[in-house]
């Protein structure tokens, strides 16, 4: 997994408005406004920088915002890197920049990349959601379960896919590079969208083909939607931390949610 790839973007200006509550547990933020029927839910696996990063509650104040009950779980208790380190790799990438510059980009993220990376992995992850979703079907009456995941969030997404009584449907955007490809998609048994970059050194062109062949297969085994979209001209993470500056960026980054949204509903009025 490319540390850099994961840790680059940026901070959205909006200001959500769900709020936080304790499920199963879990600190997790739930999406506003909060409709009065609870009984489709979209579960939001997050990106490295975690559950407080303004970006994901936005996008679940999106969610909720078209009728569904969605909740972001706190997957990393604490130990996500700060989102100001997307400043630092900003500077450290960006042509001219100081050495002074590119040392501090280097320096911090050494200090809080592989910190990260002992201390998480997906099967915790796809614990946490699982147990979050079980909360919910019994407190909440949650019936019909989707995922939306970002980057590590949809390795869990993918993973969680494999399995049968947790999900209806999976979404994910440029999920990361340490996916057994094909093999991972092999064993999907639920509906799956996949959204990927083009310049993304997580997935490359040819790993997409055979995503794509993978999930064609299964799709005629088992009947099971599926969809791989490749989106042009972005990167590793422009989904959930595209640049809102960038014209051409931020509208793919629309069409993915656009895209996901309507992939989420069909399947799950199926």
């Amino acid at each position: 997994m490319s540390s850099i790839a994961c840790c680059s973007g940026s901070v959205d200006k909006g200001t959500p408005l769900g709020t936080i509550e304790t499920i199963a547990g879990h600190s997790v933020y739930i999406g506003s406004p909060v409709p009065a029927d609870q009984r489709n839910l979209v579960i939001i696996a997050t990106d490295v920088f975690g559950y407080t990063l303004p970006n994901v509650r936005l996008i679940a104040d999106k969610f909720a915002s078209k009728g569904y009950f969605c909740v972001v779980p706190d997957l990393f208790k604490g130990s996500e890197p700060p989102a100001d380190l997307m400043d630092d790799l900003e500077a450290l990438s960006a042509k001219g920049s100081g050495i002074r510059a590119k040392m501090t980009g280097v320096g911090r993220l050494l200090w809080h990349f592989p910190g990260f990376i002992l201390r998480n992995n997906d099967k915790m992850g796809m614990d946490i959601i699982e147990a979050v979703v079980a909360d919910l079907r019994a407190t909440r009456g949650v019936q019909k379960i989707a995922l939306q995941g970002y980057c590590w969030g949809g390795n869990i997404g993918i993973k969680l896919a494999q399995k049968d009584g947790v999900l209806d449907v999976a979404s994910v955007a440029h999920p990361g590079g340490n996916l057994a490809i094909p093999q991972d998609f092999d064993k999907v048994v639920k509906p799956i969208y996949v959204a990927l970059a083009e310049t993304d050194n997580q997935i490359n062109a040819s790993q997409c083909e055979l995503i794509k062949a993978s999930l064609e297969k299964r799709s005629k085994e088992l009947g099971i939607m599926q969809k791989v979209e490749w989106f042009l001209g972005v990167e590793h993470g422009f989904a959930v931390r595209g640049k809102e500056s960038d014209s051409h960026v931020n509208s793919q980054r629309e069409r993915a949610f656009e895209d996901a949204l309507a992939f989420i509903q069909k399947a799950l009025s199926l």
